[in-house]
């Protein structure tokens, strides 16, 4: 996802973050929304059906992009 994509990884490993099942990189403003100054990373974000762990944090994309995930999930999350 980020040799294709231009996220800029503000914490995690841009090779390992989205490898393992139920993971999850979130944006900037929505780790700062959900956790208020604490460090959100290994963190669950539960969601109805699962939870995920929190192995990445990414820049916010800029306002002209027309692609602008809160958040990414690993591939092998929808399986």
């Amino acid at each position: 996802m980020f040799a294709v994509f231009d996220y800029d990884l503000i914490a995690g490993n841009p090779a390992t973050a989205l490898i393992n099942p139920n993971s999850i990189v979130l944006s900037e403003s929505l780790a700062n929304k959900m956790f208020k100054g604490e460090d959100p990373m290994g963190k669950l974000v539960k969601t109805d059906a699962r939870s995920y762990s929190i192995t990445g944090i990414y820049k916010d994309t800029p306002k002209q992009s027309h692609i602008r995930p809160n958040g990414l999930i690993s591939l092998s999350s929808t399986e």
